[in-house]
């Protein structure tokens, strides 16, 4: 794999002949992202359609999730999450699209979905994946808001030039249509989870374990909004009420573990809280094999109204209950008392539901096997089908002839 890089906004030209690439990815990581796993999967599977080049703004061709993938990766060097930022990050990459020449680009975020507007003529697809909104969040200042809203409104255009916007959601294809992309060009297509992930025979929440600690876990950012003091001021409540409960939370950033430490010892839940930074790819689905439930915690924000989380559908096809706060994104996939419970988001609802969770005792077992049955419908190689098939239909498109990728070294 070779990733030339750094490059400056204006990029170098490619290794190897612009008709050497079939398909441009651009994506546009985050410096504390914690997962990338849906994303590799649809770069894997772009690799096996043509030959692959990757446009990023950092090198990521040795994160664990990517190392294995054949792909040429293009740096553009682009440390501003600014709108300004973003639209220097767009031009950059579109001045890279104009010279490949490629047979279709695959704009891998929502963050990206303007970068059709730029690239007439050249078929591309939108993996729509998060909300507008949360993008470009409103802020003070008239000024401002005018660019936000502006910016919001340019991703939907984007969403409308492109041959198709793919959405992870009924939710966010209404939201697509209602914004002007017809029904038949924005299929939902679910972010999938790879089958590493499936239910175990001894996994623990199949046991249900009597007499036992109750083990759950929360992956992903530890943040105010996506429930962190939530979680541990409701665990202090039910354990105060006699339930022994301990709680994992993964992918923490330096800053949030010290946060996260102060407010254990506060708290008094020394030894019944772990707090860790982000672990590799394939050491999750064996973590999550160990709980007995699995946390979903967001902030009835607006733009989380839209897309669900990744590790929601991860722990459902591990077949681990889910213990979800009541927002649309959540209640649209965990049937309270299922394969999972619902509950408001504040501590003392949280508690609530671990209490209500513990009492279940071995029933937990039957939320257990619901949780694999419903999973099953979101594994990977489902909507993998589906993505390749519109990715096909842009290629044809583009009315360039298609070329065998080279096999992997």
């Amino acid at each position: 794999m070779s990733h030339p890089c750094p490059a400056s906004p204006t990029p170098r030209p490619l290794p190897g002949a612009p008709t050497e690439t079939d398909i441009v990815v651009v994506t546009y990581f985050y410096p504390h992202q914690v997962g990338f796993g849906d994303f590799a999967q649809r770069v894997a599977s772009l690799a096996g359609l043509g030959r692959v080049l990757l446009v990023s703004r950092q090198d990521i061709a040795e994160l664990p999730e990517f190392r294995d993938i054949p792909f040429v990766q293009q740096v553009i060097d682009n440390p501003s999450e600014s709108l300004a930022g973003i639209v220097r990050y767009l031009a950059a990459a579109a001045r890279i699209v104009r010279r490949a020449r490629p047979r279709v680009v695959v704009c891998l975020g929502t963050q990206v979905s303007m970068l059709p507007l730029l690239i007439p003529g050249t078929p591309a697809l939108v993996y729509w994946n998060e909300h507008p909104l949360h993008i470009f969040e409103s802020r003070a200042g008239r000024l401002k808001q005018f660019a936000k809203d502006a910016a919001r409104r340019l991703c939907f255009a984007g969403a409308r030039r492109a041959r198709f916007a793919m959405p992870i959601s009924a939710m966010m294809r209404d939201d697509l249509m209602d914004h002007g992309v017809p029904g038949d060009r924005c299929p939902v297509v679910p972010m999938g989870v790879v089958e590493a992930f499936g239910a175990r025979p001894g996994r623990r929440a199949a046991r249900g374990d009597a007499g036992s600690p109750i083990r759950l876990l929360y992956a992903g950012t530890v943040a105010p909004e996506r429930g962190r003091d939530v979680m541990l001021e409701g665990l202090a409540r039910a354990r105060s009420r006699g339930v022994d409960v301990r709680l994992d939370l993964i992918g923490a950033s330096s800053d949030q573990i010290d946060y996260c430490r102060t407010r254990i010892e506060e708290l008094g839940l020394g030894g019944a809280v772990s707090v860790e930074g982000r672990i590799p790819i394939s050491a999750v689905p064996d973590r999550i094999a160990e709980a007995d439930g699995g946390i979903c915690l967001w902030e009835d924000r607006p733009y989380w109204r839209f897309n669900p989380p990744t590790k929601l559908f991860e722990f459902l096809v591990a077949g681990v209950p889910v213990l979800a706060s009541r927002i649309r994104t959540h209640t649209a996939y965990v049937r309270d008392g299922e394969n999972g419970l619902v509950f408001d988001y504040d501590a003392d609802h949280f508690a609530a539901a671990i209490l209500r969770f513990a009492a279940l005792g071995p029933q937990r077992r039957r939320l257990a096997e619901s949780a694999a049955r419903d999973g099953a419908a979101y594994l990977w190689i489902r909507s993998e089908t589906a993505f390749q098939a519109l990715v096909k239909d842009a290629m044809q498109a583009s009315g360039r002839p298609a070329r065998v990728p080279a096999p992997a070294s």
